[in-house]
């Protein structure tokens, strides 16, 4: 009797230690997704901004770019390689934010072959909502790490866009933006696809004036 009693502690302990360990690297995974999340943030407002002044300065129309060397131009602009981006992924990415506008977000989300509720986050983020907390979700711990980084991606630069260029257009063409470019060709042209939603937004903004 007393070794059985003897066993259980020594299981139960070895449990909690196992589950408090889970849980440590588990918060450790969180805290270093939100971080790169958050620079991603950053490089993607900072992109779209040095776009902006130059198109406003040079009176260029956007969001059409008409060859490669005029896209080219603005990688080198942003610090990114020439040919980084291609003029076919920026415009099929246009291609997308227009069709989301016109068919609706919903419907749009629902060609995606993301879980319901990566696509639930999304949506959301399309009407300008931001989702509190969401790391701590249950469903976002289940998620896998693309999905995790692509809808904390969506959330973070929703809250975050510049305050004049905010609008349901806008979160429409961001969240798409992400949503089709980590498609396309995984989280670093979701990221890409977060600028030309950016950019859209500005473009957006500027023919309402």
């Amino acid at each position: 009797m007393k070794k059985q009693v003897i066993f259980s502690i020594v299981c139960l302990s070895l449990l909690f230690v196992f589950t408090s360990c889970s849980n440590d690297n588990e918060s450790v995974e969180i805290q270093e997704l939100n971080l790169k999340v958050q620079n991603q943030v950053d490089e993607i407002l900072r992109s779209a901004e040095i776009i902006r002044e130059d198109v406003e300065g040079n009176r260029i129309p956007l969001p059409n770019f008409s060859t490669q060397a005029e896209l080219d131009s603005y990688l080198v602009l942003v610090g990114e390689q020439p040919g980084s981006v291609s003029l076919s992924f920026f415009n099929q990415v246009l291609g997308y934010i227009g069709l989301a506008e016109t068919q609706g977000m919903e419907h749009f989300l629902n060609q995606q072959s993301y879980s319901s509720f990566a696509k639930s986050t999304l949506l959301t983020n399309s009407e300008g909502e931001v989702i509190p907390d969401l790391t701590q979700q249950a469903e976002f711990l289940n998620l896998d790490i693309s999905e995790k980084e692509v809808i904390l991606l969506s959330n973070m630069l929703t809250d975050n866009l510049p305050p004049d260029i905010r609008g349901i257009g806008c979160y429409v063409a961001v969240t798409t933006g992400i949503t089709i470019g980590t498609l396309i060709c995984g989280p670093n042209c979701g990221i890409i696809g977060g600028v030309v939603g950016v950019v859209y937004c500005f473009w957006e903004k500027s023919q309402q004036q």
